[in-house]
């Protein structure tokens, strides 16, 4: 046995000694502080001298732990590198040089990345008391419906995944410390220094008993104390193990980059969502907003031909009751009145339902539009509602306008980074470990010589993985072509979505004229017709007749100006350009 081997041995039942039960009569009384050979003779410290004090053992090791403490938490305490203000003042900057309707067009709103502020009112207390406005209507449904925040939450995400992605660029380091207490393991794992008892058997000859036979009686018990025969160590003791590791991927065929662009590219289509859900969401308050129009003039229609119908009523109950009609003259004149009732009602159920969608589209819990909250009259047509659109002209702002074709476009540029990330999977990788630790047994007196540190540069390239890496890739051309096809659809249906928006605006600027002659044309007739029948020229058969086509030419204009305010607003919905941000 050599000096090292003596000196591991002994140091080992030393430490054991001084750590365990402090067993003064130990038969080591000095302390070793280094052997790097194990050739160095044991210094002589005196045991009477003590352990030595906490701060002359620690100071080196606390000093090397505290700056790696104080570097580990500059790194975790450091603010993310895509914070939401640097990202909202990058993102601003880069579309300043925007025209203003384009820049209100493409910059999230503010409640889009703060909570409190989508959570801050009610649509209820900023929704106008009186006279509600379309765009009023489509302000409080902007600021109150959940499928606007359902969007802002989804633009939320996608920024937290800028954050992750960028978080691959930087090392990561992490502490550990585990303590255990170990009661029983087996002999071949025991780190005690069995006592040597060697046994000298009795029945040598002379002749056997040599100098190698001693030797060999003499090491036995230190060559064997490890052997199968023996019980397991039952004395307990107590392990201490502390680390600091740090992990930094160098390289890694430009992964991380492209998957940085890839969620960029996909926070900037959760923007274009947020738009495109704005934009679904006016075209439904829109609709909304016309249904209890129509209802509301229906219902005006529907009151004046009760109105009617009931003055010629009693008007015929007046010559009933002179003998000058028949009894089924007076009850022609109350089916009239009959009929004009139930229109009335049909007309009150159009116009409640319309305000029943568009409380619940403007984020009201009930789904009721308070008593107080009137909409706006139906004012006159104007000369560009009336003039006929240029459908070029309008497909080419829908391609520059709709927030869903832009959403696709970003969704194909990710999906061609996702596809760089896929083939950088056959370029090696190259890591930096590093770690920096302790190692302590029945006591947690750290010393210098507990310490370990070790560095290393890993560089891993995978040769044979069954196709793993080409199947991936073929996944992301895949997705990728997936993209590219459905930006095509989309942008094929919306030149046919602004096509059918044009036709039927264009036809309802014709019905309205025809609708408008047809109307004047009926009350000019109904009013010759009630003054002969007053005089008994004409017969109530041709009275009911014309009151009857009177009312449908009203209800056929008051339809008609509504669907031409509906047939713009789809318009406006299949090219995008409906879009604005709330007002606050």
């Amino acid at each position: 046995m050599d000096d090292g081997e003596r000196w591991v041995r002994l140091d080992g039942v030393r430490r054991l000694i001084d750590g365990g039960a402090g067993n003064s009569s130990a038969p080591f009384q000095g302390s070793s502080r280094r052997a790097p050979d194990g050739r160095k003779a044991l210094s002589a410290l005196p045991r009477s001298a003590g352990p030595a004090t906490w701060a002359q053992v620690v100071r080196p090791f606390g000093t090397r732990v505290g700056l790696l403490l104080a570097l580990a938490a500059g790194w975790g305490c450091q603010s993310p590198p895509d914070s939401v203000e640097s990202l909202l003042s990058r993102h601003r900057q880069a579309v300043a040089p925007l025209p203003v309707e384009d820049r209100g067009r493409i910059v999230p709103r503010p409640s889009a990345l703060d909570p409190s502020v989508a959570d801050a009112a009610r649509p209820e207390a900023s929704l106008p008391a009186g006279e509600l406005t379309l765009e009023a209507a489509r302000q409080a449904a902007l600021r109150g419906n959940p499928d606007v925040r359902v969007a802002d939450a989804r633009l939320q995400s996608a920024l937290a995944r800028i954050g992750e992605s960028r978080a691959a660029f930087y090392p990561t380091v992490s502490l550990g410390w585990t303590s255990s207490r170990t009661f029983l393991v087996p002999a071949l794992q025991s780190g005690l220094v069995p006592p040597i008892t060697p046994t000298i058997p009795f029945n040598l000859t002379q002749d056997q008993l040599t100098l190698g036979t001693l030797l060999n009686v003499l090491s036995q018990p230190l060559l064997l104390q490890r052997g199968l025969g023996e019980s397991g160590e039952q004395n307990s003791f107590s392990q201490h193990t502390g680390t600091v590791s740090l992990t930094w991927q160098i390289f890694d065929g430009f992964a991380r980059e492209a998957r940085l662009l890839a969620v960029k590219h996909n926070f900037r289509a959760a923007e274009h969502q947020v738009n495109d859900v704005q934009r679904l969401l006016i075209s439904a308050v829109d609709t909304a907003y016309f249904q209890a129009l129509l209802g509301r003039e229906q219902l005006r229609v529907a009151m004046a031909d009760e109105v009617f119908s009931r003055e010629q009523l009693a008007e015929a109950e007046r010559k009933f009751a002179a003998q000058t009609v028949t009894a089924d003259e007076v009850s022609s004149f109350k089916a009239r009145v009959a009929a004009a009732q139930a229109q009335l009602t049909a007309a009150r159920g159009t116009f409640e339902s319309g305000r029943v969608i568009l409380a619940e589209l403007t984020g009201f819990s009930d789904a009721k539009l308070p008593d107080e909250v009137e909409l706006s009259p139906l004012i006159a047509e104007t000369p560009d509602e009336l003039a006929p659109p240029d459908v070029e002209a309008w497909i080419a702002a829908a391609e520059r306008a709709r927030p869903d074709l832009a959403e696709a476009q970003q969704r194909v540029e990710a999906a061609r980074e996702n596809e760089r990330v896929a083939r950088a999977q056959y370029v090696p990788t190259i890591n930096l470990n590093a770690t920096y630790g302790v190692d302590k047994r029945s006591s947690i007196d750290i010393s210098e010589d507990d310490q370990t540190a070790g560095m290393a540069v890993e560089v891993r390239w995978p040769i044979f993985d069954a196709d793993f890496r080409t199947f991936q890739v073929r996944r992301a051309e895949a997705d990728r072509r997936e993209a590219e096809a459905r930006r095509t659809g989309i942008r094929n249906a919306i030149a046919s979505q602004v096509r059918r928006a044009a036709i039927a605006l264009v036809s309802q600027q014709d019905q309205i004229a025809a609708q408008r002659a047809s109307v004047a044309q009926w009350a000019e007739s109904r009013s010759l017709l009630q003054v002969r029948y007053r005089a008994g020229q004409a017969s109530w058969v041709e009275l009911n007749q014309v009151q009857q086509n009177y009312v449908e030419a009203e209800f056929g204009l008051a339809g008609a100006r509504i669907r031409l305010r509906q047939a713009w607003s789809d318009l406006e919905a299949a090219t995008g350009t409906a879009i604005s941000p709330p007002t606050r």
